[in-house]
């Protein structure tokens, strides 16, 4: 890996940024509203962890307050619920993403289950959802799906950060 990837600054990655915010967004929208699948992690909240644990520059605040209501917008829930739970994952974010970036592969993923976690938790108090059966299980376990994504979500937008700096 180059030097440059590790002093990532906004202006080098501003397309790559708002196209995998884009495309995260998209996937969220197809994934919970056409098919209503529970146990997918939202893809825009870990979207929304990579870009606050690499650019440095950066607080991410108001990126997640924007993605927060655009969530609660496009699920039709109540406004502001995703923004707040977004809000307190990028401080969580913020406060080791320092360290977060040298740790190994295998600790980010315990660390942004930790995170997703939580999310569940706040959108439990928060939204309250209704939920039966086979989807109250599965609401609980999504976070452990992250165990999975989140390796192939950092390698991949590794990759890309990478092109685009180089």
């Amino acid at each position: 890996m180059s030097n440059k990837v590790y002093s990532l600054h906004f202006t080098h990655v501003k397309w790559l940024l708002v196209f995998s915010y884009l495309i995260a967004f998209l996937t969220d929208g197809i994934l919970f509203i056409s098919v209503n699948w529970h146990f997918i992690p939202s893809m825009t909240l870990l979207m929304l962890i990579f870009w606050v644990t690499q650019l440095l520059n950066k607080l991410h605040f108001f990126t997640a307050v924007v993605l927060g209501i655009l969530m609660d917008v496009a699920m039709n829930n109540l406004l502001g619920s995703h923004a707040l739970i977004f809000i307190i994952i990028t401080f969580l974010s913020l406060r080791i993403r320092q360290s977060f970036k040298n740790y190994p592969s295998w600790q980010q993923t315990v660390v942004i289950v930790f995170y997703l976690m939580i999310t569940q938790i706040l959108t439990w108090f928060i939204l309250q959802p209704q939920l039966s059966g086979e989807q109250y299980l599965y609401f609980w376990l999504s976070p452990l799906l992250a165990l999975i994504i989140w390796p192939i979500l950092n390698r991949l937008m590794r990759f890309f950060t990478e092109r685009a700096v180089c």
